[in-house]
């Protein structure tokens, strides 16, 4: 069962009702499963809002001593966020924002893994590092 109608509990001005859970509509679109449904310009705010958090996050990381630490938290918790939405989202309105991301992700992990020295290396070395970043993670049991 689903049905539209006006939210008394709170400042949304729509919500809807599917079996026995209610979803709120936001001007323009709605958030199912973490996947913003919408119109576009909905979309690419949501999705503006989920990578400048991101972004955030990965300069937190900056105060990482550990060089080893800081890959690992870059590449297996900051890198591995927004794939999904990547995923279930239309690329046209996605593939700026995590084009941004990623290079930020790269940024950081060249700045403390070359202590700053990264402003010299070259194209091919930028590209290797972008790889293994990049590489699916393999887990050993």
């Amino acid at each position: 069962m689903c049905s539209f109608s006006k939210c008394s509990a709170c400042q949304f001005s729509a919500r809807i009702s599917i079996g026995h859970g209610c979803r709120h509509l936001h001007d323009g679109g709605l958030r199912v499963a973490g996947v913003p449904i919408g119109n576009d310009e909905w979309v690419q705010q949501f999705v503006q809002e989920k990578t400048s958090a991101v972004q955030v996050e990965v300069g937190k990381l900056d105060i990482i001593s550990d060089g080893l630490i800081h890959y690992q938290m870059l590449r297996l918790c900051q890198n591995i966020r927004l794939p999904f939405l990547g995923r279930n989202t239309p690329t046209p309105l996605i593939s700026d924002n995590l084009a941004e991301v990623n290079a930020t992700i790269l940024e950081a992990l060249c700045r403390k893994g070359t202590t700053n020295a990264h402003g010299e290396c070259t194209a091919v070395f930028c590209h290797f590092v972008d790889m293994k970043l990049q590489l699916p993670h393999l887990w050993r049991v």
